[in-house]
C-alpha cells in the first residue's frame, strides 16, 4: 500500500506501508529508503511509533540527522575523506568538516529508490555511478525491508560493483521505545557484552586505538540506564557528546545487545534483539543531543531482528 506525499526534484515521493498479521506496521519512503514509522502496540494495545520521524516531508530533503534513512555507500566517518584501494588513492566529498561521512553530500538517504511491493516486504534498488561522491566503480544496490509474523523487521542488503570499492550500508533509524516520543531514552536500560570501544578524536573519527571500558561510563556489561553516567567526566564522552562510539564484542559466541524501556517494564516492545552473524563490532549512538538509540553493525552489511 502506498500514498503520495509530494514531490522532490520533480520526483514523486511515496510512503509505503507493510503490516503483519499481529498488527505491527512499518512505513518507508522511496526517498532515501527512510523508515518513517515502526508502529507497535503498547500494553493497552494502542499502536505507537518507536522510531523518530520528522513532522514534514521537506525536512527529509536535507535531513541533517539522517532520520530513518539508508546510509551509503558507507556509514560512519572516513578520515580526511581519503581512501586507498588497489594502490590508488581516492578523494571523497567532505561533508563532516575535514571528514567524509555517511556517503558524502548526496548519500543514499537523499536518493530516490525504485520500490517493488509484495505482501510483507519492500524491495528497494538503485544504481550508484562510478566516482559518485568520489567512490570508484558502479554499484547496483538492493535493500529489502521484510516484516514477518514473529514481529521481526529484517533489513537485507546486497550490492554488486564493477570495481573494488567500499560498501558499508546501514539504516539510520533512531529508536525510542517509549512510543510516539513520550520521553527521551535516558531512563531506558542498556546492556552490551563489550569490554572495549574504539577511541575517537576531536572530529569524531575512530583512531584505531582501543579503550578498556571496565569500570568506566562505557561499561554496559550489566544493565545501566543510558543517562546514568552520560554526564560523567570522561574524555571520550566529551569527544562524542555522549555515546558515539564503536563497541567491540567479547567474542562471537558471547554477544548481547538489549534495550529495555522503563515505561514498558515487562512489555515485549521494550526490548530489541540482534542475531549474531559473526559480527565483531557494533556502533552505538545514544547522545544527549538526540536522546534516542541507534545501533548498527560494523562492518558486515546485514541486520536481522530489530524485534519489538
Amino acid at each position: 500500500m502506498k500514498k503520495s506525499l509530494g514531490f522532490f526534484n520533480n520526483e514523486e515521493i511515496f510512503e509505503y506501508k507493510i503490516e503483519n498479521k499481529k498488527g505491527l506496521a512499518v512505513t518507508v519512503l522511496n526517498l532515501g529508503g527512510v523508515i518513517t514509522g515502526i508502529y507497535t502496540p503498547n500494553k493497552d494495545g494502542k499502536k505507537e511509533n518507536i522510531v523518530l520521524a520528522y513532522n514534514d516531508l521537506e525536512s527529509y530533503f536535507e535531513s541533517p540527522s539522517y532520520y530513518g534513512g539508508i546510509i551509503g555507500r558507507t556509514s560512519g566517518r572516513i578520515h580526511k575523506g581519503e581512501i586507498t584501494i588497489g594502490g590508488k588513492k581516492y578523494f571523497l566529498n567532505k561533508n563532516y568538516g575535514v571528514n567524509s561521512g555517511h556517503g558524502g553530500n548526496i548519500g543514499f538517504n537523499k536518493r530516490i529508490w525504485k520500490v517493488k511491493e509484495s505482501k510483507n516486504s519492500l524491495e528497494l534498488t538503485l544504481k550508484s555511478l562510478n566516482l559518485e561522491e568520489g567512490y570508484p566503480g558502479e554499484v547496483d544496490v538492493k535493500v529489502v525491508y521484510e516484516l514477518n509474523d514473529d514481529n521481526e523487521l529484517l533489513f537485507k542488503i546486497t550490492g554488486k560493483g564493477t570495481e573494488d570499492t567500499l560498501l558499508n550500508i546501514t539504516n539510520h533509524s533512531y529508536f525510542n521505545l517509549s512510543g510516539d516520543y513520550k520521553k527521551d531514552i535516558l531512563d531506558e536500560k542498556l546492556k552490551i557484552t563489550s569490554n572495549k570501544i574504539l577511541k575517537i578524536d576531536e572530529n569524531g573519527t575512530p583512531t584505531g586505538e582501543t579503550y578498556n571500558v571496565l569500570n568506566t561510563p562505557f561499561d554496559f556489561n550489566d544493565f545501566h540506564k543510558i543517562g546514568e553516567r552520560i554526564n560523567n567526566k570522561d574524555k571520550q564522552l566529551e569527544l562524542g557528546c555522549g555515546y558515539d562510539h564503536t563497541f567491540m564484542f567479547n567474542g562471537e559466541n558471547n554477544i548481547t545487545i538489549k534495550v529495555e524501556d522503563s515505561l514498558s517494564k515487562s512489555q515485549p516492545r521494550g526490548k530489541q534483539r540482534y542475531k549474531n552473524e559473526s559480527f565483531k563490532c557494533w556502533y552505538i549512538q545514544t547522545t544527549g543531543i538526540w536522546k534516542t538509540i541507534w545501533i548498527e553493525n560494523v562492518p558486515k552489511n546485514y541486520i536481522i531482528s530489530a524485534q519489538n
